[in-house]
């Protein structure tokens, strides 16, 4: 078998303005010949509380269109999306005004955001591959399951939890962070695209209403687009509208 060295990049992107998604992406675009996967997860921090916008949907959204050719330039490759079931809470819920939502929201509400939020993950997932159809690039998404790794720290009780969570042996990171990894790297799923995958025996999921739903993915997929242009300075904004007649741009 063939050794090859493996380069992992960690980067950190963050809102729109500002462009520290772009700053991340030009980071890694700088320095990287090829892309063989891009792996993208975005939480919601519990502490927040203020206006919606749908930054972990919108973030993994923008790096992925500005690594597009990238991908495609090293395809054979792979995006893998990091979901959850947590999308479930978000049953029946309109995206597209969930994006564009202004109304305030308290800590107690994050959780209902975070799982809007994953289950746009999860469209994005899913009408993601169809649009890297025949490019040899593959889109999947997965729910890592319950993991000890810090998310809600935020949280007076965390700590303590984390603690005796830890002492039963439960939440044990590498679990959900193996998923991850096969989806990525694992033979078994090199043809494989357009799918959500659980971290138990990497089982196919099916979303909620509307996740999976094509008509609305790719409504969601749009307002995104403009949602993103508008965000950015007119000579950042070249990815993504299907009114720009290329349906093949991210």
């Amino acid at each position: 078998m063939e050794s090859r060295r493996l380069q992992l990049r960690v980067k950190r992107g963050g809102c729109l303005r500002g462009q520290r998604a772009n700053l991340a992406y030009q980071s890694v675009e700088g320095d990287a010949e090829r892309a063989d996967a891009l792996v993208t997860r975005c939480f919601f921090p519990q502490r927040l509380a203020g206006v919606r916008n749908h930054n972990c949907h919108l973030a993994p959204w923008l790096l992925t269109s500005l690594l597009r050719e990238t991908l495609i330039r090293s395809a054979p490759s792979r995006v893998v999306t990091v979901a959850s079931e947590a999308s479930r809470q978000a049953d029946g819920f309109d995206p597209i005004a969930a994006l564009i939502d202004k109304r305030t929201f308290s800590a107690r509400g994050s959780s209902a955001i975070y799982g809007q939020t994953k289950l746009m993950n999860i469209m994005f997932s899913m009408e993601l591959a169809r649009r890297l159809e025949d490019t040899g690039v593959t889109s999947n998404c997965l729910c890592p399951g319950f993991n000890v790794t810090g998310l809600g720290r935020e949280l007076w009780f965390a700590a303590p939890l984390e603690r005796l969570l830890t002492w039963l042996k439960v939440g044990n990171p590498e679990r959900g962070a193996g998923i991850i990894v096969r989806l990525a790297s694992d033979r078994t799923f090199a043809n494989v695209t357009g799918g959500y995958f659980s971290v138990t025996d990497a089982k196919a999921l099916v979303p909620v209403a509307p996740g999976n739903d094509p008509k609305a993915q790719q409504a969601l997929w749009q307002a995104t687009a403009e949602r993103v242009a508008a965000a950015l300075t007119p000579g950042e904004s070249r990815y993504g509208s299907r009114t720009s007649g290329n349906r093949d741009h991210c």
